[in-house]
């Protein structure tokens, strides 16, 4: 039984080929969170239950806010949302890294997460709800008086 439905699979698989269908499908492109269609390819609005689910050592995580007051622990830039687009350099070289993009609230990240998507970066997620979100759901936060300098807090 295993054999008839393996071999139905790849009939169904060559037929959708032939037809010109894109069957690729890459382990690294399964993303957490909602997917969310913008111009130039997607990017997924992750929950913070999915955010702390995750390796951060596997992850880029940007905060998009003015004035800093705090972060998430292990975050690795911070920078006023006017000053994002001129800074991208700053970013990971590689467009396939996995880049979590946050701000202070829901709204401030957005106009980043668009940018790295239309500049080519393939695993944007942006934190729905922001830091504050994170906070309420319970999350510890780090407390800094100048980027990269803090004290962690529960």
């Amino acid at each position: 039984m295993k054999r008839i439905i393996f071999s139905a699979m790849v009939i169904l698989l060559a037929l959708f080929a032939a037809c010109g269908a894109d069957i690729s499908l890459s382990l690294s492109t399964v993303m957490p969170g909602v997917p969310v269609s913008v111009e130039g390819g997607n990017y997924w609005s992750i929950t913070p239950a999915q955010l702390a689910s995750l390796d951060t050592t596997d992850l880029f995580m940007v905060q998009i806010d003015s004035p800093l007051y705090a972060e998430i622990p292990g975050t690795d830039y911070g920078i006023s949302a006017d000053r994002f687009s001129a800074q991208l350099n700053l970013l990971p070289a590689n467009k396939a890294a996995k880049i979590v993009v946050y701000s202070s609230n829901d709204n401030g990240s957005r106009p980043a997460v668009e940018l790295l998507v239309k500049t080519g970066y393939t695993q944007v997620m942006e934190l729905a709800g922001g830091l504050l979100a994170w906070q309420q759901q319970g999350y510890s936060i780090t407390y800094i008086q100048q980027w990269g300098s803090g004290i962690s807090l529960p």
